[in-house]
């Protein structure tokens, strides 16, 4: 016997999780209870329950409710976890990519005393520079790993005429070229107003903007629905698979590692020319760098385990 199998402590904690365990199956749906509700509680019963073990039960029970024909351990649920695992990482690189433009749009606004103060202090440049070139490279993995298993999914679905696939396709192009045209609309007619330099806004002008606003709201709820069918109801190659695998992990590194420097650089930044960063501002955007990291990380993790492991780390 063990010093730790003898601490009450430890043996309460342990009875307490797998109580709470038992009870998360509960989350499950009736049908999934009685197919796996006796497997599941025995592995619970015969192994020890970690907190990431909680985790995957809350997690997995998310997955029976939205996907009720999942059967985990299967090819086909191991296909559709990183399907639908690859929309999480969509989102959540779109909200990095907002917070990175934020950032830098910040800190390069003031223009000459941005100029005056790097001349200065180049420290402060070198650090920019590397948020830069960090964030720039997790927006190419995104873009990259987004091409390819979206050409993926539509060429399977090409190559079996699977209309369920290809209508929600041929919905997301759509909307994204309408979008793409009303932007571009947008900017020429804010250059068409009369005056030099900051110009004031008509009525036209404000109608115009807001219409924009709300429409890349509706489009971005349009897209998001649309490539979730694609992805739910579409296919992936092994080979691809194991790319969306590997770059969902690339991504969450050089998230935390954008992170990272952003807080660091942000602080030295507030320390020495405070002038040039808002500490609010700083706060808000390491926030939505922290959830989009987050959300990578456990999406990497979700399309790459089971919802219970066994002690010596195995899928269960």
């Amino acid at each position: 016997m063990t010093p730790t199998s003898r601490n009450p402590d430890t043996q309460v904690g342990r009875q307490r999780k797998r109580r709470l365990a038992v009870r998360l199956l509960r989350l499950y749906p009736h049908s999934w209870r009685d197919r796996y509700g006796e497997e599941v509680g025995a592995l619970i019963a015969q192994h020890p329950v970690r907190t990431r073990s909680l985790l995957n039960l809350m997690l997995g029970a998310a997955d029976a409710w939205t996907h009720p024909g999942l059967v985990r351990g299967t090819e086909q649920s191991l296909s559709l976890r990183v399907r639908t695992s690859h929309l999480v990482v969509m989102s959540a690189s779109a909200l990095f990519t907002l917070a990175l433009i934020g950032l830098l749009h910040g800190v390069h606004d003031p223009g000459p005393e941005w100029q005056s103060v790097t001349g200065r202090s180049p420290g402060i440049r070198s650090l920019v520079n590397l948020v830069e070139a960090i964030g720039g490279v997790t927006v190419l993995v995104a873009l990259f790993s987004f091409v390819v298993v979206l050409g993926s999914t539509a060429r399977q679905a090409l190559s079996a005429m699977r209309w369920d696939v290809l209508r929600p396709l041929i919905g997301f192009g759509t909307i994204v070229m309408v979008w793409l045209a009303c932007s571009v609309a947008v900017v020429v007619e804010a250059s068409s107003r009369p005056g030099i330099g900051i110009r004031p806004l008509r009525m036209i002008d404000v109608i115009v903007e807001l219409l924009w606003f709300l429409g890349t709201l509706a489009a971005a709820v349009g897209a998001t629905v649309c490539l979730r069918r694609v992805l739910i109801r579409g296919e992936l190659t092994h080979m691809v698979m194991r790319i969306a695998r590997v770059t969902t992990a690339a991504i969450a590194v050089a998230m935390a590692a954008t992170l990272l420097t952003t807080v660091v650089g942000g602080i030295l930044m507030l320390n020495q020319q405070p002038n040039l960063l808002d500490a609010g501002s700083l706060a808000v955007v390491a926030a939505m760098m922290a959830v989009a990291t987050v959300l990578t990380a456990l999406a990497f993790h979700r399309s790459t385990g089971g919802y219970l492991r066994s002690p010596a780390g195995s899928q269960r």
